[in-house]
C-alpha cells in the first residue's frame, strides 16, 4: 500500500508539473502569437505608410499640378518629373502638356502683338489719309475761290494761305500765272488805248483835211 501511495503521489506531482508546463507553453504560444500579430500589423502599417509616401502622395501632388494646369497656371513646375519610375513618367507626360500650353500661350501673344501692330499701322494710315484729304480739300477750295475771283475780273487776287508742302508749288504757279495774265491784259489794254488815241488823231486829221478841201473848193 505504501508503495502504491508513493507511486500515486509521484504521478500526481508529475501531472501537476506537466499541467503547469502545458499552461506555460500555452501562455508563451499566445504571447508569441500576439507579438507576431502586432509585428505583422506594424509591418503592414509601415508598408501602407511607405506606399502612401512613395506612391499616393506623388500622385496626389501631380493631380494637384494637373488641376492648376487646367486652370491656366503654366508657371508652376511639374514635380517628380525627374524620377525614373512610373511616377516620373506620369509627371513627364503632364510636363509635355504644360510645355504645349506655354508654347500655345507664346503663339497667342505673338498673334496678339501682330494684331495690335496692324491696328496701330491702320490707325496711322487712316490718320495720314485724313490729313492728306484735308490738305487736298484746302488746296482745291482755295484754288476754286481764286478762279471765281478771276472770273469776276479781279486780276489782282493772290492766294496768301500757305498750302501743304506737296501743294505749295501749285499755289505759287497759280499766283505767278495770275500775275502774268494781269500783266498781259494790262499791256493789251495799253496797246488798245494807244491804238484808240492814234485812230482818233487820224480821224481828226482826216476831218481837218476834208474841211480845208471844202473851203478851197468854195473859194
Amino acid at each position: 500500500m505504501a508503495e502504491m501511495e508513493k507511486i500515486i503521489s509521484i504521478t500526481e506531482k508529475q501531472a501537476a508539473l506537466a499541467s503547469r508546463a502545458s499552461v506555460e507553453t500555452y501562455q508563451s504560444t499566445v504571447t508569441n502569437l500576439i507579438f507576431a500579430t502586432i509585428m505583422s500589423a506594424l509591418t503592414l502599417l509601415f508598408c501602407a505608410v511607405f506606399g502612401i509616401r512613395k506612391i499616393a502622395t506623388p500622385i496626389l501632388t501631380i493631380t494637384d499640378s494637373m488641376r492648376k494646369l487646367a486652370k491656366g497656371d503654366l508657371a508652376s513646375a511639374i514635380p517628380f518629373a525627374g524620377r525614373a519610375d512610373e511616377i516620373g513618367e506620369m509627371a513627364a507626360a503632364v510636363e509635355v502638356f504644360r510645355n504645349a500650353g506655354v508654347e500655345n500661350q507664346r503663339l497667342q501673344q505673338l498673334a496678339e502683338d501682330a494684331r495690335q501692330r496692324e491696328a496701330e499701322i491702320e490707325a496711322v494710315n487712316q490718320q495720314r489719309s485724313a490729313q492728306e484729304a484735308e490738305k487736298l480739300r484746302l488746296a482745291t477750295e482755295t484754288l476754286g475761290a481764286g478762279l471765281k475771283r478771276l472770273a469776276s475780273g479781279d486780276l489782282s487776287f493772290q492766294i496768301t494761305t500757305n498750302f501743304a508742302p506737296e501743294y505749295e508749288t501749285l499755289r505759287q504757279d497759280f499766283n505767278a500765272s495770275l500775275q502774268q495774265l494781269g500783266a498781259v491784259i494790262g499791256s493789251v489794254l495799253q496797246t488798245v488805248e494807244s491804238m484808240d488815241g492814234g485812230t482818233r488823231e487820224i480821224a481828226a486829221g482826216a476831218s481837218d483835211l476834208s474841211r480845208r478841201t471844202e473851203q478851197q473848193a468854195a473859194s
